[in-house]
């Protein structure tokens, strides 16, 4: 089904007011406040045919089909907020087109996307128009039905929004290079390209042509930076298409032309080195990874096509086809559970849609296998009540606990009223522990033996078994940033607090190693494949080095040492600010601590002060320092080994044990070994005995692969957790 996108005249896309004047002023039109829309019949749906487009007009008819045998069309995928980072559209509905003779209004996205997108002789579905969003019940029972409509649709059509200069550029380098870079993926494989960044010859021989030029990479960022790529919604949208097409502004190409550029963007080591491009353009000091949702996307769609469907974060896949009845509820929960926190941190307009979305392409794909009082859509239902319930059928029904490994610090928590182990998916998910690799290369799995006990909930309740291991007896005091976590922002005062830590510990730690090789090992969770002291040694020191040079405290001390000395010559203040450091160490607050670690460890754990100055003077030589350009390296290495920090902090157990403790955690909670738990739980005793709070997830080492033998820690206890 052809599908052109139209460069509208009269230059800008026009506003809004623009096209309620043309409507309200132009006496030809038949326009009556207020669409009216008739009842949909059952398991029916809306679809739209324009009659008329203009820069500032758009009329259009809507009709009703059975979904099971509709007429050809093209599903739009879109936002209905802002479709860039910096533009003013919003998820208001206030642009007015019209409708059956009647006047609707629509979200500006939606409203530039009707005008410029043309469907010859072709009937098209938006949900804005096509859905009766005032309706509940309605809206409801068409959520029920979008698997079917984006899977019966000719063509569904991603709409990233008007363009402009930099995301047209973007366009036309997808569209001349990624036929190419497809071809060569298909000869040589995906990672065949890997390490090109930087490397001249490799351009040439396998594109042939040179490596990208600035104006090529503000392009690739300003596209990729698009709002369609956070939303929750347009992952079932992708995943249960027939065919995808891209459309930008009068830009159109197909999907895989998107997802190879995505593709060759994570495996080339581009993504990794235009991090602080994205920092600027995002605004924020931790962005999404380049492409990655595309890759994502593409990844499930595979799945999907080939007949399976994932049920654990772990990479397992059922087939729904081979499972009987019972085995099918189990399947359909696990795979609800593992699609809700694949997708958490997507961007969803309601926080309902957190369970309904990954809800609506499962009950797609299990079609009339599942019961219906299984799960059902129902947006009446209150966001807590929906979220208790959901979490209690995926324990009851998915037979294990993994779900837990996943609950936020309440530090964290928007949501009010939620059991402690039912985790707040209205926001976005820091990184949890069981999905970091550990140094064995697998996973995190803390019981690996012992009784096998089916865990229930019922009324706010889990009912679950464990062993006790440990209380908390210290915990490092914690350097929170407004994000939750401790970033590079705070990383001096942190890495103060975590050496000083260090240095209180027994030479030997309860696993027979030094007590460093655990302390490193802990800070990074183990999840580096380092084996040698050695290694650990200098991945420590790497990251201590990355943390400072990416700190805006850097920038912080040049404003200062400049407004004190009056010095404005950008290498005069870096070489003076130099020279003071070496000359005198007092003026470092954290040397007497890298002084005391080093004398204690050894050398090249830490950075020495003077390298640390030259490494200074190479980052700010030659850069206004009100204005430094970071070298991202830096950023990217430390925020890479950041992720087992983001929400943790440091502890000590009575017994010895050292680990990173969810971020309120308090000295005399309680580490459990759930029955069913990947990782170690952190509970808090409430109430009645044997009854605890959850106050979340936590690293310990020396326990997290099932090293302790379960006959030697005691008795299996009975949890209550509220």
């Amino acid at each position: 089904m052809p599908v052109e996108v139209l460069k509208l005249p009269g230059g800008p896309w026009h506003t809004p007011s623009e096209a309620g004047d043309a409507i309200l002023k132009n006496p030809a039109l038949d326009g009556k406040p207020g669409l009216q829309y008739p009842p949909l019949p059952s398991r029916c749906f809306r679809l739209l045919k324009t009659v008329e487009r203009s820069a500032t007009l758009v009329r259009l008819t809507m009709h009703s089909f059975p979904v099971s045998s509709p007429p050809g069309y093209v599903a739009l995928s879109y936002t209905w907020g802002s479709a860039a980072p910096n533009d003013s559209m919003t998820a208001e509905r206030n642009c007015p087109v019209i409708c059956d003779g009647q006047i609707v209004h629509v979200t500006e996205n939606l409203w530039i996307a009707l005008r410029a997108i043309n469907v010859p002789g072709a009937y098209m579905w938006a949900d804005g128009l096509c859905i009766n969003q005032e309706d509940v019940s309605e809206r409801s029972s068409q959520v029920a039905l979008m698997g079917h409509i984006y899977s019966n649709a000719s063509q569904v059509l991603v709409w990233l929004g008007p363009d402009d200069e930099k995301t047209w550029q973007g366009c036309q380098v997808v569209q001349a290079l990624a036929p190419r870079l497809h071809s060569v993926f298909e000869e040589e494989g995906p990672n065949c390209m890997h390490g090109c960044a930087g490397n001249r010859e490799l351009w040439i021989r396998k594109l042939g042509r040179r490596e990208f030029h600035e104006e090529e990479v503000h392009a690739l960022n300003h596209l990729f930076a698009r709002r369609w790529l956070e939303r929750l919604w347009v992952i079932q949208e992708v995943v249960l298409a027939k065919k995808i097409s891209i459309a930008c502004g009068s830009s159109c190409f197909e999907w895989v032309l998107f997802e190879t550029m995505a593709l060759f963007l994570a495996t080339s080591g581009y993504s990794a080195a235009w991090v602080d491009l994205r920092i600027r353009l995002l605004g924020t000091d931790n962005p999404p990874f380049m492409g990655g949702s595309v890759m994502a996307m593409a990844t499930l769609k595979s799945c999907f096509d080939s007949g399976n469907i994932p049920v654990s974060e772990r990479g397992t896949v059922a087939e729904p086809s081979r499972l009987d009845d019972g085995m099918l509820v189990t399947a359909f929960f696990q795979a609800l559970e593992t699609l809700i926190v694949a997708s958490r941190s997507a961007q969803a307009t309601m926080s309902q849609d957190k369970v309904f979305a990954p809800a609506a392409l499962l009950l797609h794909k299990f079609s009339d296998r599942i019961a219906p009082e299984t799960f059902q859509i129902d947006y009446a239902l209150p966001t807590r009540t929906l979220y208790i319930d959901t979490c209690t059928k995926i324990i009851n029904h998915g037979k294990r606990l993994s779900l837990l490994s996943y609950v936020e610090d309440r530090a964290f928590r928007k949501l009010e009223g939620l059991p402690s182990w039912v985790p707040d998916l209205s926001i976005g998910l820091i990184q949890p522990l069981v999905s970091l690799r550990d140094l064995k290369g697998g996973r995190f799995k803390c019981l690996t033996s012992g009784p096998t006990y089916a865990p229930s909930a019922s009324d706010g309740k889990l009912i679950a078994q464990g062993y006790h291991l440990d209380a908390l007896s210290s915990i490092v005091s914690s350097s929170r940033g407004s994000g939750g976590y401790t970033g590079p922002e705070l990383f001096t005062e942190a890495a103060t607090l975590w050496l000083q830590f260090a240095l209180s510990l027994e030479t030997s730690y309860l696993t027979g190693e030094s007590a460093l090789e655990a302390f490193i090992r802990t800070i990074l969770a183990d999840q580096v494949g380092a084996s040698s002291l050695t290694d650990l040694k200098r991945l420590c020191h790497d990251y201590l080095l990355s943390g400072l040079l990416a700190s805006p405290e850097l920038d912080d001390i040049l404003r200062r040492y400049r407004d004190q000395t009056g010095i404005t010559d950008s290498k005069l203040v870096v070489s003076s600010l130099c020279r003071m450091l070496c000359l005198n160490p007092d003026n470092c607050p954290s040397w007497p601590v890298l002084e005391a670690f080093e004398e204690q460890y050894g050398a090249g754990v830490v950075p020495s002060l003077t390298e640390l100055v030259g490494y200074f003077d190479k980052l700010y030589s030659g850069a206004d320092p009100l204005n430094p350009r970071r070298k991202p390296d830096y950023l990217s290495t430390h925020n890479r080994h950041l992720r087992s920090l983001m929400g943790r902090r440091l502890f000590k157990s009575q017994r010895g044990y050292i680990g990173l403790s969810p971020e309120s955690a308090v000295e005399g909670d309680e580490i459990w070994l759930v029955c069913d738990s990947d990782v170690p739980l952190v509970l808090r005793p409430a109430g009645e005995p044997g009854t605890h709070v959850l106050v979340g997830p936590a690293y310990v080492h020396g326990v997290m692969y099932g090293e302790l033998d379960v006959q030697k820690l005691g008795d299996l206890v009975s949890l209550t957790v509220v």
